[in-house]
């Protein structure tokens, strides 16, 4: 492999993610985004979004929260209707208290995995958050979400440390 293959830089860059190395995760993905396909104007398939959504999760982690979204709506353009980015964005939508955005999010989750119990501790915590604050015309009732909403969201954190896992070069989550 050459030592400046996108997807070696990639898995580089997930090695200093998972020591809490942000910066240098940040470097190598980047390094990998500038020689991939998607920034080199080439046609590229879903299969680089990784490095988009790697990006999002690293910024999250260094507050960066506005770089975040802006990789993750990135991820969301080459891939849409993921999950895990869905679930992602909507996260870091919570730690910039845009709730009814999480909430958008978090439904169009819960539309392909009813079960995703992460993102229904979201949706709980965007919806009590709501709940003090003034209600617009067109909100919706927490009656409306069923049994993703529990009485015990007021004890959640939610904090740049919970997400979802990154993702490896094929798509599944690295523990």
């Amino acid at each position: 492999m050459a030592p400046y293959d996108p997807v070696l830089l990639q898995e580089i860059g997930v090695l200093y993610y998972h020591t809490g190395n942000y910066i240098l995760a940040e470097k190598f993905f980047r390094l990998s985004l500038n020689r991939s396909p998607l920034e080199n104007g080439d046609q590229c398939s879903t299969e680089w979004e990784v490095i988009l959504f790697n990006l999002g999760q690293t910024y999250r982690k260094l507050g960066a929260y506005e770089q975040a979204l802006t990789f993750y709506s990135r991820a969301l353009r080459l891939k849409p209707d993921t999950p895990s980015t869905m679930s992602s964005k909507a996260h870091v939508h919570l730690l910039l208290e845009e709730y009814d955005k999480a909430i958008s999010l978090c439904e169009s989750v819960l539309n392909h995995n009813s079960n995703d119990q992460f993102t229904c501790l979201m949706l709980n915590y965007a919806l009590e958050e709501l709940q003090h604050q003034p209600v617009p015309f067109n909100a919706p009732a927490i009656s409306d979400y069923g049994d993703c909403v529990e009485k015990s969201a007021t004890s959640i954190n939610m904090s740049a440390d919970m997400s979802i896992d990154l993702l490896d070069h094929s798509g599944t989550n690295t523990l």
